[in-house]
């Protein structure tokens, strides 16, 4: 009966002893996430292009855009050279890459603000008041935001917040889903329900139990938006819908100079490169994040 039990000494018991700091949930995502060669050159490529937008329109004179310099082609000086009316390309590279990112961030803040409480009311409370407000979404979901654009357009004066007004009106209609669909998930689970029984309001469950429990859901549905609405800006510009005459984006430079694809090219290629490396580096930062926030790769 004694050769079935063996005493455990200390020497066993330091090899089964856990040793270094714990890793925190955030602080093991993003480990995960800097690993992947593909995805930290993404974040670099990506903060530098945010640093341009911000620094470069401080060095020159945004409404002249050095009109009077003579026109350029790409050299070490003018690294983008200059348009048909002798306006430097970086300059007005940055003031535009400036703009759509504006309005992109803009238009993810009322997509969350917008989205995360109507999904998330939807979701919790159910029942006769999920039927109406899921009714509501899925008739806005049918109607193009081109057709909705045209009508605020002819209503309302061309400018930077129609197209706020433009994309952002429907736009949170796919976060909402997201949204209600995992509050549906979470509110079942056993620790939302003892929750319940203990007391706690609507408000803490949803803010303290569900929302930090679906918060790498949203971050990466915003990561593949952001993206979206710089290129859904610069296809409204393909309509004449986006900004007003006089207005720089991605969009614009890049319709601007479509015309000069034969002559000067690089007017063209330019912009259309710099809106595809950010279209590009969200993309894999998205699919990085995904894989990142995946419990079941790890």
């Amino acid at each position: 009966m004694d050769n079935l039990f063996v005493f455990a000494n200390k020497k066993s018991m330091d090899a089964q002893e856990i040793k270094g700091e714990p890793i925190g949930f955030w602080k093991g995502v993003l480990q995960a996430l800097f690993k992947n060669k593909i995805t930290a050159a993404a974040f670099v490529l990506m903060a530098i292009i945010i640093l341009l937008s911000l620094i470069v329109p401080l060095t020159g004179d945004e409404q002249n855009q050095n009109i009077d310099m003579a026109k350029q082609t790409p050299s070490l000086r003018y690294w983008f050279g200059s348009d048909q009316l002798g306006r430097d390309m970086w300059l007005r590279i940055w003031i535009g890459a400036r703009t759509s990112l504006l309005l992109a961030a803009i238009l993810i803040f009322f997509e969350v603000l917008i989205g995360l409480i109507y999904g998330a009311v939807s979701g919790y409370f159910g029942g006769r008041l999920d039927n109406v407000l899921q009714r509501f979404v899925d008739i806005f979901m049918n109607v193009p935001y081109i057709v909705t654009a045209s009508i605020l357009i002819l209503i309302l004066t061309q400018g930077f917040w129609t197209v706020i007004l433009s994309l952002g009106i429907f736009g949170w209609l796919g976060l909402s889903k997201l949204v209600r669909a995992q509050v549906l998930k979470f509110k079942e689970l056993e620790f939302v329900l003892a929750s319940c029984s203990l007391g706690a309001g609507h408000a803490r469950i949803l803010f303290k139990h569900c929302l930090p429990n679906m918060m790498s859901a949203l971050i990466i549905s915003l990561t593949f938006a952001f993206p979206g609405y710089i290129l859904a800006e610069a296809f409204l510009s393909v309509l004449s819908l986006g900004l007003p005459i006089g207005s720089i984006s991605l969009g614009i430079l890049i319709i601007d100079n479509i015309a000069s694809l034969q002559t000067e090219p690089y007017l063209l290629f330019i912009p259309l490169a710099i809106l595809l490396l950010i279209t590009l580096s969200f993309n894999i930062i998205g699919n990085g994040l995904r894989d990142a926030l995946d419990p079941r790769a790890k």
